[in-house]
C-alpha cells in the first residue's frame, strides 16, 4: 500500500452497522464471518475475496463455582456448547469459493 494512503469513506464501530452499510452499497465490510453468515447465507451480502483468516483468540465461558450446579447454568452452558460445536461443523466444512462472491470484472 503506498506511504501516502487515506483511508476516506465511512467508517463504523459496530459489526451490524457495517454490515448494513455494505448490504446498502456504501462500501465492504471487514467482519468476523460469524456475523456476517446469515446474510451471505441469504445472498444480501457476497465474499469480496474467498480469503478467510481465522482469529488467533479463543472465547472463553467463565462463571462461578457455586453457581455451576443451578439447572438454568447447566442448561445454558449445555446449550453454548452445543453451538459452538455446530459452528464449529459448518466451518470445518466452509468452501469460501461455494458461496455467492462479487462478479468479476
Amino acid at each position: 500500500m503506498p506511504t501516502d494512503f487515506e483511508a476516506a469513506g465511512p467508517a463504523f464501530n459496530d459489526a451490524d452497522v457495517a454490515l448494513d452499510a455494505a448490504q446498502h452499497g456504501l462500501g465492504v465490510a471487514l467482519t468476523r464471518l460469524s456475523l456476517a453468515w446469515p446474510r451471505l447465507q441469504s445472498g444480501q451480502l457476497v465474499m469480496a475475496s474467498p480469503v478467510v483468516c481465522r482469529a488467533p483468540r479463543d472465547n472463553w465461558l467463565i462463571l462461578r463455582e457455586d453457581s455451576a450446579a443451578l439447572p438454568a447454568v447447566r442448561h445454558f452452558v449445555q446449550w453454548i456448547r452445543g453451538q459452538a460445536a455446530d459452528w464449529r461443523a459448518q466451518m470445518d466444512q466452509f468452501d469460501a469459493d461455494a458461496l455467492p462472491s462479487r462478479p468479476s470484472s
